[in-house]
Parts: structure tokens; C-alpha cells; sequence
């Protein structure tokens, strides 16, 4: 372990030996921005009576939370299920809409909303998505089966107080994982203590551990 820092810290002082980071990669199957929308689909379907929910899916990326924010305001209806489809993402930004739900004592459940304006395998398309983000509500189909809440998404499911998984859905969560993201010019000088002038601190983009599921459960409480 020891040996690994080093070699972190010697890298860090080479300039031009790591770059600033571009966008996360793109999982397949998924957008590379959370996208919230009015969903509305055939009568019972998201449960006896129930026909109109919240989709939000894809990667949570760095500006997510404002954008839930502003969605949710203009939504009156509590009770509007919320379905969640995303491989993870930013924890600062899932951590801030966790607590968005909560305040609204949101309803979670883990499923894949399919807009039947789009042909199949193009969900996540330009001309689908610019579909989804127009305002109004979007006609849509519910699936559970193959729905995902992964990593960072599994925190939005925690801030929900009603939450629900179907046996075909998964709720996937990891251990611990640190990823280095650098920023503007490569660093000059860096030590743990004290950076210099535009040096970059280590950001943990993955919970540490279990643990952190449970406490941020009862901070939100």
C-alpha cells in the first residue's frame, strides 16, 4: 500500500503525466445524463390505479440535482411513483437528490420505462431523448424485468420512504473504489498535506463501503 502511494505521489509531480479527466464514460444501454419525465401509460400500469409515473434513467452525471429539483417542483402529485433505471453515477449529486425524495416522501420503484414514440433499441437516441425531455407526458410502457439501480442510484432508492423491487429488477450496490479525477493545468508540486496552487485532491466517486449505505439512510431521516 505504502509502495502505491509513492508511486501516486512521484506521478503527480511529472508534469503532463495525468490529464484532466473528459466525461465518464458511457455504459451501454444508458444515457450519459440523468433524464427525468412525466411518463404515462395503459390503466393499472404501475399498479392498481396507477397510471402515470416519474421515469428517471441513465448515468447521474455532476449537474443532475438541479435539474431533478426544478422537475420535481412542477410535479403536485406525491404520489406519483418514481422509477428508477440507472447504472450509477456522481455520489455528491445522488446524495443531494436522495434527500430531494425524502423531503417529498417520494415512492421508488426499480423499472425500465420504454416511450413507445421510439422503435425499439433507441431509447436512448437523440430523437428519443429529445422526446423525453419535452414537457407533457410521454406514452410509455413499464418493465421491471432487466431494470437496474446500481452503485450511486442505489442512494436515490434509500432517500424514497416507500420503496419497492420486483423479483426480475436488481438493486446492485460494491465495495469500496477510489477514482483520481485531475482538472485544469497538470499539478507542479502535491503532497497529501498541502497542495499547491490548482493541485487536485483525490475524489471518491464510489461509496467506501456498505456502511455508508446506512448512514446515509439515517442522516436523511
Amino acid at each position: 500500500m505504502l509502495a502505491r502511494i509513492l508511486l501516486l505521489l512521484a506521478l503527480l509531480s511529472l508534469p503532463g503525466a495525468l490529464r484532466a479527466e473528459g466525461t465518464p464514460a458511457e455504459k451501454p444501454g444508458f444515457a450519459s445524463r440523468l433524464t427525468i419525465y412525466l411518463a404515462k401509460g395503459a390503466p393499472d400500469a404501475c399498479g392498481p390505479g396507477c397510471d402515470c409515473w416519474i421515469a428517471i434513467e441513465g448515468q447521474i452525471d455532476q449537474d443532475a440535482a438541479s435539474r431533478i429539483r426544478r422537475f420535481l417542483a412542477g410535479v403536485k402529485d406525491l404520489q406519483r411513483p418514481i422509477y428508477l433505471h440507472s447504472p450509477g453515477g456522481n455520489v455528491e449529486q445522488s446524495y443531494v437528490i436522495a434527500r430531494l425524495l425524502r423531503s417529498r416522501k417520494a415512492i421508488a420503484r426499480v423499472g425500465r420505462t420504454i416511450a413507445t414514440a421510439c422503435a425499439a433499441g433507441t431509447q436512448i437516441d437523440a430523437a428519443c431523448l429529445k422526446i423525453k425531455n419535452a414537457t407533457g407526458e410521454v406514452e410509455a410502457e413499464l418493465s421491471t424485468y432487466h431494470a437496474m439501480c446500481n452503485s450511486a442510484c442505489g442512494y436515490l432508492f434509500l432517500g424514497a420512504t416507500s420503496r419497492e423491487v420486483a423479483p426480475d429488477a436488481a438493486l446492485a450496490v460494491h465495495n469500496s473504489r477510489l477514482i483520481l479525477r485531475f482538472r485544469g493545468d497538470p499539478p507542479r508540486k502535491w503532497s497529501p498535506k498541502r497542495g499547491g496552487a490548482g493541485s487536485p485532491a483525490p475524489t471518491a466517486t464510489a461509496p467506501r463501503s456498505l456502511r455508508r449505505w446506512e448512514s446515509a439512510a439515517s442522516s436523511m431521516r
